[in-house]
């Protein structure tokens, strides 16, 4: 069920106020999906066994780029995931959005619902938890969203395989055509402390720097036994779905290291993975996301993807009702009314 515009009518002003300065702000950033100047700010580069999209030079924006000159075959094998080495020749570009997390198809839990391997995910390591974005569904944003939507349709349309068509796992459809779209969060780094992402872009946002100080303390601490006991973003504490993963998450410790979802709250604040559904289910959020595009020969597909860099939550999910019981109960009983008593009576 997803928030109506209705229904936001009675919002406090400061998350109105919150979700004007960020709309203002991100306008001038040359990466709002929102603003539909952006388009010559883009081309696709080939990173690993696909493509990434990166941000052109603003002295070369004379001359809209195009990925139609790049080279988009694939290998014989599929390719289940894009990969990106640790420190890419070419920065890939943060996409903004102001968007709505739908509350049915939500799975940006901590560890993606995952409960045993089955057909989507084989093992742990497999985890992506992904989410739903639609239409933010207030003004100024709500205008915005249709935008958003074609901007990303006009990308995914400048680098594609010949002969291969389009996959579904980035936007979902209605009788009208795209109307939302998906973002994911790899939950899993190789090596026990690799330096994030965020590093190589100093021309972001302040906030991103702040991702980077913090995750970084809290990858951390994860290399300290004595840490972990205690550190909600360890492995012994990691939120499962079922404990019984637990083991097969544990496995991945002395390879991999857990991956925080960066984002915060209203108040800047790092959220940890224990409120990831109460804040995220429902919110209304600015998101930061690198797109990705690689193939399946076997089915000669194109398969486009989100990955999600920075969440700052602008709206929070409204609290959810608690329908009042039907049968009330009685506030004090009598020692005479208790069961015990009436059945020695009986």
């Amino acid at each position: 069920m997803t928030t109506t515009p209705s229904s936001m009518a009675s919002m406090s002003p400061l998350p109105v106020s919150c979700l004007i300065n960020a709309h203002n702000c991100l306008m001038g950033s040359r990466c709002y999906l929102g603003d539909t100047s952006i388009s010559a700010n883009f081309e696709w580069v080939c990173e690993g066994q696909g493509h990434v999209l990166v941000c052109v030079p603003a002295m070369q924006n004379d001359d809209p780029p195009t990925a139609t000159g790049h080279d988009t075959s694939v290998d014989d094998n599929n390719v289940d995931s894009p990969g990106i080495p640790p420190t890419p020749l070419t920065p890939p570009t943060f996409l903004s959005a102001i968007v709505h997390i739908d509350q049915e198809d939500f799975w940006l839990t901590p560890d993606g619902r995952y409960q045993g391997p089955n057909g989507i995910w084989k093992e742990f390591l497999d985890v992506k938890p992904s989410c739903t974005l639609v239409n933010p569904g207030m003004e100024p944003v709500m205008s915005d969203f249709p935008v958003t939507l074609h901007m990303l349709q006009l990308f995914t349309q400048h680098c594609v395989t010949p002969s291969f068509s389009s996959g579904k796992s980035f936007f979902s459809s209605d009788e009208h055509g795209p109307s939302h779209f998906k973002l994911c969060h790899r939950l899993f780094k190789v090596g026990l402390h690799t330096v994030s992402i965020q590093k190589h872009y100093s021309w972001w946002l302040v906030l991103v720097q702040r991702i980077e100080s913090d995750l970084d303390g809290k990858l951390t601490s994860q290399t300290s036994t004595s840490a972990a006991a205690t550190d909600p973003f360890s492995f012994e504490l990691w939120p499962l779905t079922k404990e019984r993963t637990h083991a097969e998450l544990l496995a991945l410790k002395a390879s991999h290291h857990i991956l925080p979802l960066p984002m915060y709250d209203l108040a800047g604040n790092l959220i940890q993975p224990s409120a990831y559904c109460c804040s995220l289910q429902g919110a209304i959020m600015e998101v930061h996301f690198t797109l990705l595009h690689w193939g399946i020969a076997s089915a000669k597909w194109d398969v486009y993807g989100g990955v999600i860099q920075l969440i700052h939550i602008l709206v929070p999910p409204a609290p959810t009702l608690v329908t009042t019981r039907k049968r009330k109960l009685a506030l004090h009983i009598k020692d005479d009314d208790s069961p015990s008593r009436k059945t020695m009576k009986v």
